[in-house]
């Protein structure tokens, strides 16, 4: 098997070294091509080098990691894997933007973890336009943008407006995403989005996630029941009352 063509990029020589022993140590079928300590460096690499996969550290002097679709000129299909210390804005808009991340200190487990899923989707040939992502990424940081989420299937991408999704319903191993414009099925558990969705979205039964921006009642006769703006009425799990109880009036009256 070909071994994966990757760059590191980060300006702690530490931490690229760090790295490259966890990629031996783990037996990964990575080949490190490139390495360099800032963002141009990178977008020089990227040009050169032609990596299948970037691990693009995002605290760098100069410019952020999260600014290389600001140097992006070309149309690219390698994989970015960023790497950070724990940031929980940047790392909620990666989610949503369907971008890998590490965590520093890094650890072997998660660094595996992550190239098993790049290489799986490489088996699939579902990777996609890293640019598009990219932009997608940028809008979700900005916040003068709809916040989109990016759902990766075997038949391309979808990007959808957060702000108009109702509600996601389990189904199996699938999710159902009710829209303003409709459903969509996405091949992932419901698991799986309730910490990628934003701070307003919450889980009110182990087969609902909600918008609470769309919620219009609760009712705690006869069972607890949510309504939304659509006239959809859902259940709230008992053990969940008293935290949706509390986590929307810290959200709304705050």
């Amino acid at each position: 098997m070909n071994k994966i063509k990757a760059i590191i990029i980060d300006d702690e020589t530490h931490a690229r070294t760090m790295l490259k022993e966890l990629i031996l140590l783990a037996d990964l079928n990575i080949e490190i091509v490139g390495e360099g300590e800032n963002l141009p460096a990178a977008i020089s690499l990227i040009n050169s080098l032609k990596p299948e996969v970037v691990f693009l550290d995002i605290e760098m002097p100069g410019y952020s990691g999260l600014q290389i679709n600001n140097f992006l000129k070309d149309k690219n299909d390698f994989e970015i894997i960023f790497v950070t210390a724990y940031n929980q804005y940047a790392i909620e808009a990666l989610r949503m933007s369907a971008f890998d991340y590490l965590l520093k200190p890094l650890q072997i487990e998660e660094l595996t973890l992550s190239i098993n899923r790049f290489q799986n989707k490489k088996n699939q040939n579902s990777i996609v336009n890293t640019s598009n992502k990219l932009e997608v990424l940028t809008n979700n940081l900005s916040g003068s943008a709809p916040k989109k989420i990016v759902i990766q299937t075997h038949q391309g991408i979808h990007y959808f407006e957060v702000d108009k999704i109702y509600y996601l319903e389990a189904s199996g191993m699938y999710t159902v995403f009710h829209l303003e414009s409709g459903q969509f099925i996405a091949s992932k558990p419901l698991k799986d989005f309730e910490d990628i969705l934003g701070t307003i979205f919450f889980r009110i039964h182990r087969s609902y996630i909600i918008n609470c921006n769309y919620v219009i009642k609760y009712s705690n006769k006869e069972g607890a029941m949510i309504t939304l703006i659509n006239n959809t009425t859902l259940p709230l799990s008992r053990s969940k009352k008293e935290d949706f109880v509390n986590f929307t009036k810290n959200t709304f009256q705050n």
